[in-house]
Order: structure tokens, then C-alpha cells, then sequence
């Protein structure tokens, strides 16, 4: 039997005995479960090791799903000829998240004092196997105790950040495929302070694309995806897509009134350029949805690039956008594209009438997989209101749903809160103090949803993660 060793990142005299009753209760084979509390589980690992084959390390706000630890050892398995000293780890989900997938450990950024930061990649949804990754999630990892063992010499005796231990050692690092764990809530992964120059060092950057001298990333190590096209493997199980099957029959049974067309842009900004590739490849999963109606507006060098991906591109001028006699400097273009959504959705309803709703939505705004055949059930959010997300009460921009009634006003409103600040000699006001406004003197005219996340209004459309048919 291959045993387990779950150690909980937690005090001794914790209180975590649901957890472990629940670690045990959900096993496939609880007598391979061993089970022990740990402040620093990656120091004291080798001390708690009672023979164990496999060391599973997690935080005190963990849940185990059913089966947990042999889809653990099976997700291994699906390593390849690498599994033996494989480690899997990522960013388990949560239970606010949208979609019940682990993500990989990404690189976000550097800090002033050359510190990488972190954050969630691309989910892992409906992966059909684990991908390889760059970084360790210090409260996720499951491997063989070797890996823990010798990654604990090297991060105590050299230094060595768990990443660069991983790589040295020759442990590859892969984020998990099936969400056997999920957590209730997570702590951020602290940055890490620059390491040591060495030819490890240069060889892991070459590898990942992370250039610790440069402080630069490349696009696969800011999705945590390292494939060409920035995407995992997947493959849509056959109860998802029945489910969907039967709701696009339910749906055309009815016959819903409403008639969204949904409105992007890009433009070759400096802020976008640094970030294309994984923009893109949130654009290409929008487009690929065969029951979204869709326009993306784009300057005239874009074009050509982006019809590839989506037939239906205008090119933008800027009296489609916001109207100002203003100049539009390198300073504020940013700000100006984000002012003019409410006059791209106009210009929208003018080359394509009959829609019910303009809606706007983020050129990157689907950072996971989904069903390019999914059901959409647009009545959840598009009704006679101006609906928007609002995450902590701070309007969320990047999905906008405006019906056709409403277009005229608000372009209207928008351009004299614009003018307004002009003449006062101000710049124009930043996207989320305008529609702040907006929402405090035209309260009547707006529907909005408090949501747990930025970026998760259009997921009120689709089956939730609860509702899914064959869902781990």
C-alpha cells in the first residue's frame, strides 16, 4: 500500500480534528493516512516521516474531496515517465471561485527591490493531465519524501527558494489536473526577495522565463501555462457537454427575448503590448464560443492579426470613441479607451441593430477554459437595467451589460462628466470614479451584483460549478 503523510501547516495545539476526521473519512483506503501538525511542514517533514512512500503538505484550511488520496497518486501517475519523482502543486480553488480547478503558481511581477511576486494562472479546467510548471505553492505540494527531504537541505544549508531546489535536485514541478482538495480561503504566496546569481539561477530563467537580472517575464511564466499557445490540454467531459446540450434544447424551447451582442477592443497600447500574448489568448477563448454573438473593435495594424482568430473586427477611429477635443497623449490613451466603452457599444448598435443589449466585455476577460458550446442564459443579467459586477462595492468594468434603451444616456452622462472636469481644467476623470458617479446620481437606472471576484459577472450566465454534471 502506498502510504500517505498529510502534514496541515498548523500549530500542535490547533484545533483541527474536522480536518483530520475529514482527511480520513474521504480517503479511498484511510489506513494509507497518516496525519500530523506541522508550523514549518517543509522543515520538519523528514522529523514527522514514519515510512510513508508519499508527503502530502497542506494548509489548515483545506478540504478534502472523496477519493482524495488516490486521485492524488493517480494524478502522479499521469506525469509520465517523470511521475516516480514528479511533485504535484498550484493554487487549490477556493470555494467563492467560479470553476472548481487547481491553478498554477504564475509570476506577476517584480517588486521595487527585485522581489517576484505571485499569482493564480490560468485554471486547469478540464485538463485532461497534469502541465508542467515553474513554481512550489508552499501550502500545496504532493510528492515523494525525497523530494521534501532533500529540498529541505538545500533551502536551509544554500538558501535556495523551493522553486530553485526543485529544478536543482531535478524534481519536475507539475500543476495538479483534478481539484481532489479545495480550501475555504487561502493566504497570498509572500514574495520572493531576489535569489543569488548562479548558473542554476540563469539556467531556471532560460527554462521558465523569468529574468531575475532583467526583471522581466515572459507570457507563458505569467499564465503558469508553458505551451505555445498558452493553453492546457483539455477535453470537456461527456456529462458537461449532455447538460449543455439539454439547456441550449430548454433554451430554444422558450424562446428567450433577449439578444446580446457583446463589444471588445484592442489597441496596440503600451500597456497591452507587455501583455499581448496572454491577452490573446483570453480573446481566442471569447471567440470561440459558438452561441456569443461578438464585435471587437481594433486599430488598423491589429486587424489583420486578430480576424484570424475572429471574423467580425471593425477598425477603430476615434470619433467612435469618446468625443473630446482633448489630445490623446501617451499619458492618458489608457484612460481614454477605458472612458470610451460606453460609445463603442453606440457604435455597435449602429452598424448591427436588433440587439437587445450592448454588452461590453473585456478584451481578456475569459481567463479560464470553458465549453466553446456552453448554454448561455443571458436573462440572469441582462434585463431593463445597466448591469454590472461590483467586487468589495467597487464597480467591476470589465463586463458591462447596457440595454439598447439606456445607450443614448449614458454615452450622454459620460461625455458631460468628461466635459465637465475639462472645463474645470482637470484631467478626465479615472473609469471607476466616473461610473462611481454614474451609480450615485442614476441609481435607478442600474442592476448591480456583488460577486467575490473581479471578472465573474459573465459566469452568472453559465452553469455554475455546483450545477455541473460529472463535476469533481
Amino acid at each position: 500500500m502506498e502510504r500517505v503523510l498529510v502534514l496541515m501547516r498548523a500549530s500542535p495545539d490547533a484545533d483541527v480534528l474536522d480536518a483530520e476526521d475529514e482527511a480520513f473519512a474521504r480517503a479511498a483506503e484511510p489506513g494509507r493516512v497518516s496525519f500530523a501538525c506541522a508550523g514549518d511542514p517543509w522543515r520538519e517533514a523528514e522529523s514527522r516521516w514514519q515510512g510513508e512512500m508519499w508527503v502530502l503538505i497542506v494548509p489548515a484550511a483545506v478540504r478534502f474531496g472523496k477519493g482524495w488520496d488516490r486521485r492524488l497518486i493517480r494524478s502522479l501517475r499521469r506525469c509520465g515517465h517523470t511521475s516516480g519523482r514528479a511533485v504535484l502543486t498550484g493554487y487549490l480553488p477556493r470555494a467563492y471561485d467560479a470553476v472548481n480547478a487547481v491553478s498554477p503558481v504564475a509570476a506577476e511581477g517584480f517588486d521595487l527591490d527585485g522581489s517576484l511576486r505571485f499569482h493564480r494562472g490560468t485554471p486547469l479546467r478540464y485538463a485532461v493531465k497534469p502541465e508542467r510548471c515553474a513554481f512550489v505553492h508552499p501550502d500545496f505540494a504532493f510528492g515523494p519524501i525525497s523530494f521534501f527531504r532533500e529540498t529541505a537541505r538545500l533551502t536551509e544549508e544554500e538558501g535556495q527558494p523551493l522553486f530553485l531546489a526543485a529544478m536543482t535536485l531535478r524534481y519536475p514541478l507539475f500543476t495538479a489536473d483534478d481539484p481532489a482538495l479545495r480550501l475555504t480561503d487561502d493566504t497570498p504566496i509572500p514574495p520572493c526577495p531576489p535569489p543569488a546569481q548562479t548558473e542554476e539561477l540563469e539556467r531556471f530563467g532560460l527554462h521558465f522565463g523569468v529574468d531575475f537580472t532583467a526583471r522581466t517575464l515572459d507570457a507563458k511564466a505569467q499564465v503558469g501555462v508553458y505551451t505555445g499557445d498558452l493553453t492546457a490540454d483539455t477535453r470537456v467531459p461527456l456529462p458537461v457537454r449532455m447538460q449543455e446540450g439539454l439547456r441550449r434544447a430548454d433554451q430554444w424551447l422558450t424562446r428567450p427575448n433577449v439578444r446580446p451582442m457583446l463589444v471588445t477592443c484592442w489597441l496596440t497600447l503600451p500597456e497591452h503590448v507587455q501583455a499581448r500574448s496572454p491577452m490573446m489568448a483570453g480573446f481566442r477563448r471569447l471567440a470561440a464560443m459558438k452561441h456569443v454573438t461578438l464585435t471587437c473593435f481594433a486599430d488598423a495594424r491589429s486587424i489583420r492579426q486578430l480576424v484570424l482568430t475572429h471574423p467580425n473586427v471593425l477598425e477603430f477611429k476615434q470619433r467612435h470613441g469618446l468625443p473630446t477635443e482633448e489630445p490623446i497623449t501617451q499619458r492618458n490613451a489608457l484612460n481614454y479607451t477605458r472612458l470610451s466603452k460606453p460609445f463603442l457599444l453606440q457604435q455597435a448598435k449602429d452598424v448591427y441593430p436588433g440587439h437587445t443589449h450592448y454588452v461590453w466585455i473585456n478584451f481578456d476577460y475569459l481567463r479560464y477554459p470553458v465549453y466553446d458550446r456552453a448554454a448561455l442564459d443571458w436573462e440572469t443579467f441582462c434585463g431593463g437595467k445597466i448591469s454590472l459586477a461590483t467586487v468589495g462595492g467597487v464597480p467591476d468594468l470589465s463586463m458591462i451589460a447596457v440595454p439598447t434603451g439606456r445607450l443614448e444616456s449614458l454615452c450622454r452622462e459620460t461625455q458631460r462628466l468628461c466635459d465637465s472636469a475639462v472645463k474645470q481644467g482637470q484631467a478626465w476623470p479615472e473609469e471607476t470614479a466616473l461610473w462611481e458617479t454614474l451609480l450615485r446620481e442614476h441609481p435607478g437606472w442600474f442592476q448591480t451584483y456583488e460577486m467575490p471576484g473581479w471578472r465573474e459577472l459573465f459566469s452568472l450566465a453559465m452553469t455554475t460549478k455546483e450545477e455541473e454534471w460529472g463535476s469533481r
